[in-house]
């Protein structure tokens, strides 16, 4: 009869787990204790504030779902110095780097979801 030998299967790290591996990065590269983990519509997140060209402040919010870190998380614009342009599809447009939105925001093709991997982290 054959030998049953012990092997090591991989784990995934669980939600909250790797949430908090991701704001322990953000923080390490960005601005100490700016990386809370929120919970906006249902879903975990983290914001950051981005300053443009002519102080032009926007909140970028990224949702990381139950299905992450296995499929790419999600960014919106949750906050602008003014609304978004009319007369724009931002129904999702290769040309704006866009997709459908999400909550009402407007959601930015940050990655290439075929690209993303589940070592990919949210600083990247």
């Amino acid at each position: 009869m054959a030998e049953c030998k012990e092997i090591e299967v991989y784990k995934p790290p669980d939600l909250n787990t790797r949430l908090k591996e991701e704001k322990d990065m953000l923080e390490r590269y960005f601005w100490p204790e700016k990386y809370p983990i929120l919970h906006k519509n249902n879903e975990p997140c983290l914001e950051h504030e981005v300053k443009l060209k002519e102080d032009r402040n926007y909140k970028l919010r990224v949702y990381v779902n139950s299905k992450y870190p296995d499929e790419l998380p999600d960014l919106v614009v949750c906050e602008s110095p003014e609304p978004m342009p009319d007369g724009l599809d931002w129904s999702g447009s290769h040309d704006t780097h866009t997709l459908p939105p999400k909550c009402g925001f407007l959601r930015i093709c940050h990655w290439h979801w075929a690209a993303w991997t589940r070592e990919n982290m949210i600083y990247q």
